[in-house]
């Protein structure tokens, strides 16, 4: 589990025991697989939680990755030569199991959501363009029709796009898909997520965490500092 994290938000969460009762759990798996269009080839397992089981544990291919694994403490290395190239790694070894969630799986399940629950997705999306949210906005404050309804989704799929989709939609990610986590990060996107989880939580849209977790992500909402300087 990465460190940079804030896990679980929600005390029942069971997103760690369907991580280890998934299908190819023997393998090498993780909550969420980043694939963007036209890009398979960077495609990898996002590093919130990550398993290993007996399969790759005792793999050579496994082994040959952190023999020859760069040691760095340069953000852009680890995320080049750790994340993205484990899961290079391990995927060209057969060793990667299907993902709980990707884009196109979170993309499955907003499709099948309420008017509600859509206006509800979006409102508390962690957006950043000026633009999107001009037009998420836009639609918000006007009535629901099946036009609004297409261009939500589509605003929705694009946003999903940017490298972030979890942090992204923290709340599609936690009441709809059982992503009971928030990352620590300090850039737009990370700052941005911390305060629509608090205003989702304020409103009673989202179950409430432990004190601490809460007090923790309350005062780093108010200073928008990173909890360790390392956090990816």
């Amino acid at each position: 589990m990465n460190d940079s994290i804030w896990f679980p938000l929600q005390e029942d969460c069971d997103l760690l025991a369907r991580l280890e009762t998934a299908s190819g759990n023997d393998g090498f798996s993780g909550a969420a697989w980043m694939e963007k269009p036209g890009r398979a080839h960077r495609a990898h397992f996002q590093s919130y939680f990550l398993m290993f089981g007996a399969r790759a544990l005792g793999h050579p291919a496994f082994q040959a990755f952190w023999r020859r694994y760069p040691v760095s403490s340069r953000r852009a290395s680890v995320l080049q030569h750790g994340e993205k190239g484990l899961s290079r790694a391990m995927s060209q070894a057969g060793l990667t199991a299907p993902a709980l969630l990707s884009p196109e799986l979170m993309m499955r399940n907003a499709e099948q959501a309420s008017e509600a629950d859509l206006c509800r997705i979006f409102d508390y999306a962690a957006l950043t363009d000026p633009d999107m949210i001009a037009e998420r906005d836009r639609i918000l404050q006007a009535n629901m029709t099946k036009t609004s309804r297409s261009t939500l989704l589509r605003l929705i799929e694009r946003s999903a796009m940017n490298g972030h989709f979890v942090e992204t939609h923290p709340y599609l990610a936690a009441r709809v898909l059982g992503f009971h986590f928030l990352k620590k990060r300090k850039d737009t996107t990370g700052i941005e997520g911390r305060r629509q989880v608090l205003r989702a939580l304020h409103a009673g849209d989202m179950p409430t965490p432990q004190a601490v977790m809460l007090d923790e992500i309350t005062a780093r909402d108010r200073r928008n500092i990173p909890a360790d300087t390392n956090s990816q």
